[in-house]
């Protein structure tokens, strides 16, 4: 009986040990996911309706303004727009006296100098008629400058071509401004040589013997007191298309600030 009850204890423990085996050779179930919990739309403690909820403040939206300047339907025009029809005939009515005033005088200048060219002594030529002559040049190209313009005027006050930006209108002022202002210098410096060529003329005619014979080019000449009048007829030509040049400024300024 001893031995009946040793081998069944032994066949217990056995049962025993396989059953913790195969236990731990399952695995465990998975225990379920935890629920995810949104985060609270206002802080704890705050009321979320009444007079004292808090209310979310968003972003503010910045959008950029737009210029039709800055854009492609402004032409590329940073003048602030094309000028009125009014403006227009303003600056037609400027540029036509600008024509008319520059193209007598210097076309009166540039015969006076080539007449004097012609009749007097190749020996007595002088520097200031040089100087003279670069004067007539810039003038005649201003004229042509204010003619262009008298067209362009004169076409966008009738309403047949493209109308007047004032930033080109200004940029070819200021352009027409600084070759009278080239052709003023240039015609000051030849006055001033021939001022000084007629002063030693002058002397020298004077202290010559009077049956001297005369020295060539050293003669006091009608032709030589001529010739000043085309530096005089070119000074007033630049004068003249200055003076408009400012009245055209003048009229877009006050186009613009209409």
């Amino acid at each position: 009986m001893l031995w009946d009850a040793g081998l069944g204890g032994a066949a217990h423990a056995r049962a025993r040990r396989r059953a913790v085996l195969v236990g731990a050779s399952r695995s465990p179930t998975p225990s379920p996911p935890l629920p995810l919990i949104p985060p609270p739309s206002t802080p704890p403690n705050q009321p979320t309706q009444g007079p004292l909820a808090v209310r979310r403040r968003t972003p503010p939206v910045i959008r950029a303004a737009y210029s039709p300047s800055a854009g492609g339907s402004g032409g590329g025009s940073s003048g602030g727009g094309a000028l009125t029809a009014a403006a227009a005939s303003k600056v037609r009515s400027i540029a036509f006296a600008n024509f008319w005033l520059q193209l007598p005088l210097t076309v009166v200048s540039a015969s006076i100098l080539i007449f004097a060219l012609m009749f007097t002594n190749p020996q007595a030529q002088d520097i200031s008629r040089v100087f003279t002559f670069a004067g007539i040049i810039f003038a005649f190209a201003s004229t042509w400058a204010a003619r262009r313009m008298l067209d362009a005027a004169r076409r966008a006050s009738a309403g047949e071509g493209a109308p007047l930006e004032p930033a080109r209108l200004l940029a070819k002022l200021v352009g027409n401004t600084n070759l009278n202002l080239l052709g003023l210098g240039a015609t000051l410096l030849g006055l001033q040589a021939s001022v000084g060529t007629l002063v030693s003329k002058t002397m020298l005619s004077a202290a010559n013997a009077p049956y001297a014979q005369p020295q060539p080019g050293a003669t006091l000449v009608s032709l030589d007191v001529f010739s000043l009048q085309a530096s005089t007829n070119t000074l007033l030509a630049h004068f003249l298309s200055i003076v408009c040049a400012n009245l055209m400024i003048k009229a877009v300024a006050k186009a613009q600030a209409a």
